[in-house]
C-alpha cells in the first residue's frame, strides 16, 4: 500500500508563515550582539555547558540571560 499523500499547503498560511519568518528575522538584527549571538548558538549548542563556554559565561547565566533575550525579541515582534 502506497504512502498518504502530505496535504498540499494553504498558499495563505505558507505567506503568512514567511512574513513572521522575516519579522522574526528583523526583529533578531535589532537585538544587541550579545542577545543574537546567544539565541543563534542556543540553536546549535547541544549544552548549557558548551554555550556558557562559547559566550564566556557562567553556565547559570545562560537561561536567565536567554529569557531575558528573547522577552526583548518578543517585544520586537508585532
Amino acid at each position: 500500500m502506497p504512502a498518504p499523500r502530505e496535504p498540499e499547503p494553504d498558499p495563505a498560511r505558507v505567506v503568512a508563515a514567511r512574513e513572521r519568518l522575516g519579522m522574526v528575522g528583523a526583529a533578531l538584527e535589532r537585538l544587541p550582539l550579545r542577545c543574537r549571538t546567544l539565541l543563534r548558538l542556543f540553536a546549535l549548542a547541544p549544552s548549557h555547558a558548551e554555550l556558557a563556554a562559547a559566550l564566556g559565561i557562567p553556565v547559570g547565566s545562560v537561561g536567565p540571560t536567554r529569557a531575558r533575550c528573547l522577552e526583548s525579541l518578543r517585544r520586537l515582534v508585532p
